[in-house]
């Protein structure tokens, strides 16, 4: 599968689990930071480094959307595969989301 189609896929399997994806400019800091999983006023949000390379979003992609429960979603074959292989991250349940939300209330922070 190329690479293009696979950050497609992984951006369509985030909007179905309404996740909100941006690319966004990122200040430079002492080193340079791809992105990562985050939660703003309380919904998750991927936020992805402009400047990180195809692989890089990928793996921010894939990192992120596996800590989320995935199966009563489809995904493609190779989709899956990938996301299994993808560096890995704890898989939150609904559950655990909603602990989480409770818990941060309105505030912006890291999962």
């Amino acid at each position: 599968m190329d690479e293009r189609m696979m950050q497609d896929q992984l951006e369509g399997v985030a909007r179905d689990l309404n996740i909100e994806v941006r690319y966004e400019t990122m200040r430079k800091e002492s080193r340079f930071n791809p992105g990562g999983l985050c939660r703003i006023h309380g919904d998750p949000v991927i936020i992805i480094n402009r400047k990180a390379s195809l692989n890089d979003r990928l793996n921010v992609l894939a990192s992120a959307i596996r800590r989320f429960e995935l199966d009563g979603v489809f995904l493609r074959p190779g989709l899956r595969e990938f996301l299994e292989q993808a560096a890995p991250g704890r898989t939150l349940t609904k559950d655990e989301l909603e602990m989480v939300d409770e818990a941060d209330g309105e505030d912006e922070g890291a999962l």
